[in-house]
């Protein structure tokens, strides 16, 4: 086998691989977007719990976190995807508290509007949120 034939080989096997994984990941969306029940309105007792977490980073548009800090991470997520949401809960609040706060790392936000109709009109609000320095709050808050 030459080499343009293991190339075109491994490229059709990575390609391969990136579909799969593109069907994985959309398959958890219908399904967990399908099974899980709606959380209902935000409590006063979790709008408390946000302002707490971000008390005392700085905010400025979607961006939390020194304007400085030598990394910046971009997040682009829908607010109504389930997998999203799941990276919000389980891993960033861990980034927030550590490597933000400590101005190591600064978070920009992205809305990737992809799951339905209700994602633009909820990435505007956040965007609306975020000039009056509160979209890290909105969007946890969501």
């Amino acid at each position: 086998m030459s080499d343009g034939d293991r190339r075109t080989k491994l490229m059709q096997l990575a390609s391969g691989a990136v579909f799969l994984a593109i069907v994985v990941v959309v398959a958890l969306i219908v399904v967990n977007g399908s099974s899980s029940d709606s959380a209902g309105e935000p409590t006063p007792e979790a709008a408390k719990e946000i302002d707490r977490s971000l008390r005392g980073i700085p905010q400025r548009g979607m961006v939390l976190g020194d304007p400085s800090a030598p990394v910046e991470l971009v997040e682009f997520g829908d607010l109504q995807c389930p997998v999203c949401k799941g990276y919000a809960e389980e891993i960033l609040p861990a980034i927030i508290e550590n490597q933000v706060k400590n101005g190591e790392v600064k978070i920009d936000f992205r809305n990737y509007a992809i799951i339905g109709p209700q994602s633009i009109p909820a990435g505007a609000a956040a965007l609306a949120a975020g000039e009056q320095g509160r979209g890290w709050n909105f969007v946890e808050l969501f």
